[in-house]
């Protein structure tokens, strides 16, 4: 997808300022998920090509093929996707995994693992009062390893430490930071998302687990709004 991004970035296609078409629309043109044209653009931030900024979509910043330092822009962007996890793939990998670890640790945890979990949640919500990106990304992640942890079983929770390593990659971290900034409402809709994972695990309500992993994924991939319970 990056591949025939660049090669229309570098045509005539597009000059230096113009506006680039949405995450939709690029999706439906290029016949890929929203998820892939967001890492794209992602590694193009990451790399100058364009610019991104909440409420006046993407912008060419400079020619993909103009070189900086002994490489062109092209090249870099390429190599930013080669180094780094494609977040597509590890929301698959995820969606796999903490089905079967969530139905463990609604067994194995305690009052002590649901406290820690609640007091994550909680941190989660100040983060997003506060409009803290960073802040909010690194206690998503703390939340799930935390109910990798509840299941008291290492193997389970070095997979998840494992699984959730790429949050700290410099594609993730753009991805992600672009996808909150340019729409507020999507941090609430997050923070609602693990509320309800949390209530489900409370409850021990197996049921209602299943369908927020459901939920959480489907808004990860970006191909479903929050549902309304």
């Amino acid at each position: 997808m990056l591949d025939q991004l660049l090669e229309d970035l570098s045509s005539d296609k597009y000059e230096i300022g113009d506006r680039l078409p949405t995450e939709e629309k690029l999706s439906q043109m290029m016949g890929v998920s929203r998820t892939s044209v967001r890492e794209a653009l992602a590694a193009l931030r990451l790399t100058g090509v364009v610019t991104s900024r909440a409420g006046q979509g993407t912008h060419l910043r400079k020619k993909p093929r103009e070189t900086n330092g002994n490489s062109t822009m092209e090249k870099r962007a390429l190599t930013v996707l080669k180094e780094n996890t494609s977040p597509e793939e590890m929301f698959e990998a995820r969606a796999t995994i903490e089905g079967p670890i969530a139905s463990l640790a609604v067994e194995k945890m305690d009052d002590s693992d649901l406290e820690k979990i609640k007091k994550v949640v909680g941190k989660m919500s100040q983060a997003v009062e506060s409009a803290a990106t960073e802040k909010y990304i690194s206690l998503n992640k703390r939340f799930h390893l935390s109910i990798a942890r509840a299941t008291k079983n290492n193997a389970l929770k070095n997979i998840m430490k494992s699984v959730l390593s790429y949050m700290e990659e410099e594609l993730w971290q753009e991805e992600r930071r672009y996808y909150y900034e340019e729409n507020q409402q999507r941090f609430r809709e997050s923070l609602q998302i693990h509320r309800n994972l949390f209530s489900s695990l409370q409850n021990k309500d197996r049921a209602a687990l299943s369908e927020a992993i459901k939920t959480h994924f489907n808004y990860l991939s970006g191909e479903n709004k929050l549902r309304k319970n």
